[in-house]
């Protein structure tokens, strides 16, 4: 699953409900410095990455096996 902005409140929240409800899911969290990444990877992120410094799409392409799209869509 990814998480971008995986170092705010809702980030922090999402790795760890992943945590605690499957160990078959790999999280993946985006943050906007190495210092955020550091708590993204604190708080048990698979992979951490960097959307200023990073291709985004590719790195989350590499660190999955299957990839699943979920939209929101307003109705």
């Amino acid at each position: 699953m990814f998480a971008s902005g995986g170092a705010g409140p809702v980030g922090k929240f999402v790795i760890q409900c992943l945590r605690h409800i499957s160990t078959k899911v790999e999280s993946i969290a985006s943050a906007g410095s190495t210092n955020r990444m550091g708590i993204v990877k604190n708080f048990s992120a698979d992979v951490a990455l960097s959307y200023k410094e990073e291709n985004t799409c590719l790195t989350c392409l590499n660190a999955i096996d299957r990839l699943t799209c979920a939209l929101h869509v307003p109705t």
